[in-house]
């Protein structure tokens, strides 16, 4: 929730909506659900969304509602983004794997100190 008390949706999504999209959305999902163990099913973030299709459709089937072109992932000029992408990724998925609940640890430390403010 945000601070007015309303759930915020998190809309996730990758070029195609196939691979880094919903492997970020099960990651979120699953460190959400590790926070609320005691309290299940409630959620930090219950409204958590999957662009279907991706990017690629929604650009075609909307541009008007995208500032910008589009220009794919597999384009030579976004090779060195494309690189440092999957570098990140890579390193994030070996932290993750080291260190599996810190981002839920993390996230619980913060709805303590919100919840002791109020």
């Amino acid at each position: 929730p945000n601070r007015d008390g309303r759930r915020v949706p998190i809309i996730f999504y990758c070029e195609f909506s196939s691979k880094r999209g919903p492997r970020m959305l099960q990651h979120l999902r699953e460190q959400d659900r590790a926070v609320h163990l005691e309290s299940y099913p409630a959620l930090f973030y219950p409204e958590v969304y999957l662009l279907q299709g991706g990017y690629s459709q929604f650009h075609a089937a909307c541009p008007q509602l995208c500032k910008g072109g589009y220009l794919e992932m597999r384009d030579g000029r976004c090779s060195a983004d494309l690189m440092r992408c999957r570098r990140a990724e890579r390193q994030a998925r070996e932290a993750t794997e080291r260190q599996p609940f810190k981002v839920a640890h993390l996230v619980s430390a913060i709805v303590q100190q919100e919840e002791e403010q109020r």
